[in-house]
């Protein structure tokens, strides 16, 4: 697990730690929450997959900053638009849908 100077911040959210009932709901149902603006429930999502995508954009990149940088602006856009993506199956589909924003940056440098 990363640490220290690694952990992203994410000033567009401010919360608490989620609530520990938030850790044991699927991945599909915590995406509804977050679709109707929940932002414990989608704090929750951060920390659960925020290290992945640092690592998938940190392969891509290969700059621990610009791989952070990155996955920030996925966070963002995802809590933006949170209301028009539909993900109804696994975390799998969630990282995949993550990772694609991911990949296009890294082939426009």
């Amino acid at each position: 697990m990363l640490t220290g100077e690694f952990l992203p911040s994410a000033p567009f959210l401010t919360y608490d730690m989620p609530p520990p009932d938030l850790q044991q709901i699927p991945d599909s149902e915590l995406w509804s929450m977050i679709m109707d603006g929940n932002v414990p429930a989608y704090a929750e999502l951060y920390e659960r997959y925020w290290e992945t995508l640092f690592e998938t954009a940190y392969w891509h990149l290969l700059d621990k900053a610009a791989a952070k940088d990155i996955v920030q602006e996925v966070f963002v856009y995802c809590w933006q638009k949170r209301e028009q993506i539909q993900i109804n199956e696994s975390m799998a589909a969630v990282r995949d849908f993550f990772s694609g924003p991911i990949q296009m940056a890294n082939s426009k440098r």
